[in-house]
């Protein structure tokens, strides 16, 4: 009886540490950044840990995200806020400044976090 008692004790600690965990926030730096290299929308917002990153971005008003999913590798973003890519360009994802190697909708935001979208021109030794 004793040690059933001593391991619900353990058991609702280690439920509360992860509701805890759960409940938690991270920051999210969003940046768009145009052909002309320059910042053209800059936001911080703050989500739950263990957000998907693209929800985070659908989730800012200020911006409007279209996209496509392709099986098997994910959601691709198509264009930001009316501006599509287009034979030279593409919207390159950079997370935490490092060129993204998966897509967006494969990020979990469990940490601080920078995104940034830059319409850069198609250079396809970079993609491969």
């Amino acid at each position: 009886m004793l040690l059933a008692l001593l391991l619900s004790g353990c058991l609702n600690q280690t439920q509360t540490i992860d509701s805890q965990k759960n409940l938690s926030q991270v920051s999210v730096q969003v940046q768009i950044i145009g052909k002309d290299n320059v910042v053209s929308f800059s936001k911080q917002i703050s989500v739950q840990s263990g957000t998907n990153a693209l929800t985070a971005l659908k989730s800012i008003s200020d911006l409007n995200i279209e996209s496509k999913e392709y099986a098997g590798m994910g959601t691709f973003v198509t264009a930001i806020n009316g501006v599509a890519g287009d034979s030279e360009y593409f919207w390159a994802l950079y997370v935490n400044d490092k060129f993204a190697d998966k897509a967006i909708d494969k990020y979990v935001l469990d940490a601080d976090t920078k995104i940034s979208w830059k319409l850069e021109k198609i250079d396809y030794g970079k993609l491969s």
